[in-house]
């Protein structure tokens, strides 16, 4: 994971951290004081679990910068694994079919490079094969696999 993320987002606007509709949320506001100043490797488990539920709430540059933290610390064995590896599967795929969802979701991933969808989709796959994580063959048969941007010409350039 070491290539997934150089630098971490500057936190220091959080317009470009979090995506719109969570401006202004109290649980947001305290996810951005973890982060504020941290490289997504020096982010422990305890604090990515405080505000787990929030992962969604990170804009594209957020959710860019702060993802490869969610996945090591999903993948670890600890007290928290079982719980992050839920939520950032939750925040890959939407959760239903409504446009509105799909857009949010679309959106928060619209800045992945190659590096990080390769990435992600190893996690997704390792959570499947080895972890036999219903959600996870959701998120690989009905969301990963079938989202336009995924192929999307220019990718490989971020």
């Amino acid at each position: 994971m070491r290539t997934v993320v150089r630098q971490p987002p500057d936190i220091s606007n959080p317009d470009e951290v979090l995506a719109e509709r969570y401006r202004g949320s109290e649980d947001a506001g305290l996810m951005l004081a973890d982060l504020r100043g941290k490289h997504w490797r020096d982010l422990p488990a305890s604090m990515l679990f405080r505000p787990r539920e929030m992962l969604p709430a990170l804009s594209a540059v957020g959710y860019r910068g702060y993802i490869a933290a969610h996945l090591k610390a999903s993948v670890l064995d600890g007290p928290y694994d079982a719980d992050l590896r839920e939520y950032t599967l939750f925040s890959l795929a939407p959760i239903d079919s409504h446009r509105a969802d799909e857009k949010e979701v679309r959106q928060r991933l619209s800045l992945l490079n190659r590096d990080q969808w390769d990435t992600i989709e190893a996690y997704v796959r390792y959570l499947r094969d080895k972890r036999h994580m219903t959600q996870a063959r959701r998120v690989l048969g009905e969301s990963f696999s079938t989202l336009p941007f995924r192929d999307a010409p220019g990718r490989d350039a971020r």
